[in-house]
């Protein structure tokens, strides 16, 4: 190696090249963890990668640290707020490169782009075991837009209540009671407590009541959901909870000579529906169109395919 960086790199290929596979249930390792994941059970999270990341990196004699935070939440637009899950925590490395100071290294993203570039959610989204046990998660309600509704109000009001009650202490409490409602008695705040639980209730009710109305995609996800129809017609509909990755694999691996096109399509839709509110309007009605274009290229693919579909 001619240098640090390059014995780093050179580790993160090692992580590349062979079959290591990001899971959030990994089997058990035993005394020797490292060894064992290395070189028996290769499947881990981003601790797993992180900590052996760092003990190669100090075999050597380079100095490394395992740094630790979250990456990724979902967004509350009810509250204008951020949500953040445990699935969420990530683990990752820096390593002191002579010249250069600590500098970010994240072997995850060698083994997993995905987890990293669009969400622990996108990477894990086709694994039966990721939230097997959360049945309110958002990857669950998604589907249900009126479900996936009432369950962001209900923590919007959670979150409001933590935050405008719960938070204040005896004190502070009391006295915005008393400016309100002057002297406090029993009586007041009896009835104080039942109307609040009233309010509560009443939100609560009128959020399982309203029916938002049922088609409310954007157009990158439209436009998506046509790719969808037109395979459906060669018996390539794409599957409840698929991911576009592994769709466009699936796709592929029934139809090599859809490659081109879903490749291009795939690609185009990742970057504009995850990482696309970075694009002006300009650029985004731009992208838009290359996406037209791409869809009747794969309807002029389809043609001849679903002829012979036909024909069987």
């Amino acid at each position: 190696m001619n240098s640090d960086r390059d014995y780093a790199f050179a580790v993160l290929a090692h992580f590349q090249r062979n079959p290591f596979f990001y899971t959030l249930n990994p089997a058990l390792l035993g005394e020797n963890r490292i060894d064992d994941f290395l070189f028996s059970t290769l499947e881990g999270f981003c601790e797993h990668y992180a900590s052996t990341f760092a003990l190669l990196m100090r075999a050597v004699g380079i100095p490394s640290r395992v740094i630790v935070g979250y990456q990724g939440a979902e967004y509350n637009r009810f509250e204008n707020y951020m949500m953040v899950y445990q699935y969420n925590a990530h683990a990752w490395n820096e390593v002191w490169l002579e010249g250069e100071g600590w500098v970010r290294f994240d072997p995850t993203a060698a083994v997993s782009p995905e987890r990293i570039e669009i969400g622990v959610e996108a990477a894990l989204r086709d694994d039966p075991a990721f939230l097997e046990e959360s049945l309110f998660s958002a990857m669950r309600l998604g589907s249900f837009s009126w479900l996936n509704t009432m369950r962001l109000r209900l923590d919007a009001i959670e979150y409001e209540w933590n935050r405008r009650v719960v938070n204040y202490d005896e004190e502070v409490q009391f006295e915005l009671f008393e400016r309100l409602f002057g002297e406090m008695t029993e009586q007041k705040v009896l009835l104080l407590l039942l109307g609040l639980a009233g309010i509560v209730i009443l939100g609560v009710a009128l959020t399982v009541i309203r029916i938002e109305p049922g088609s409310s995609h954007d157009p990158v996800t439209k436009l998506y959901l046509r790719v969808s129809r037109e395979l459906e017609k060669i018996g390539l509909a794409r599957l409840r909870g698929e991911g576009p990755l592994n769709y466009r694999d699936r796709v592929v691996a029934a139809k090599p000579e859809l490659a081109g096109v879903m490749g291009e399509l795939t690609a185009l839709y990742v970057e504009l529906n995850y990482r696309g509110k970075r694009s002006t309007e300009a650029q985004m009605k731009q992208q838009l169109k290359v996406f037209r274009r791409l869809l009747n290229r794969l309807r002029l693919n389809l043609t001849p395919l679903a002829r012979m579909q036909q024909r069987v």
